[in-house]
């Protein structure tokens, strides 16, 4: 009986601390239904302009001031950028690689032709795919999410 109690003290000593829920970053994420990153670019019309709850490997973090990261979607090569309101999170650079669950609001950003070109160069070089500058002929827009929360594992 002794070695039981002792065993159950000690596992509800150390499950605290091994089950951590990672780090959260700004108001927290409080949507309960998570979006998977390829539904919101095969309907980006559909989520323009609603809070969302996604998940994703962090692939890049801004190495400036932590203002965003890039979050891997479920399709290869598919990545979201998740941009916070300067010095509101930030971001660290230890978050790449690792899992994160952001809360945010879906905006579709236009970018000029300058833009768009590099863009999708990146894109490109990102995918390892060739890419072909003439390809962009005007103005695009691409998807992003403005965090309002973030939890890093």
């Amino acid at each position: 009986m002794k070695r039981t109690l002792l065993f159950i003290l000690a596992v509800s000593l150390i499950l605290p601390f091994g089950a951590s829920a990672g780090t959260g970053y700004g108001s927290g994420v409080t949507v309960e239904q998570a979006t998977s990153i390829s539904d919101i670019f095969a309907r980006p019309d559909l989520y323009s302009g609603k809070t969302v709850k996604v998940k994703g490997k962090v692939v890049d973090v801004c190495g400036h001031r932590g203002c965003w990261m890039d979050l891997a979607g479920d399709k290869a090569g598919e990545t979201i950028r998740v941009k916070a309101e300067d010095g509101v999170i930030v971001f660290p650079a230890s978050a790449r690689g690792r899992e994160a669950t952001v809360q945010g609001v879906v905006e579709t950003l236009p970018m000029c032709q300058e833009e768009a070109l590099l863009f999708r160069q990146k894109d490109a070089k990102a995918k390892g795919v060739p890419f072909d500058p003439a390809s962009v002929t005007g103005t695009e827009s691409a998807l992003a999410i403005r965090a309002t929360g973030a939890v890093i594992e």
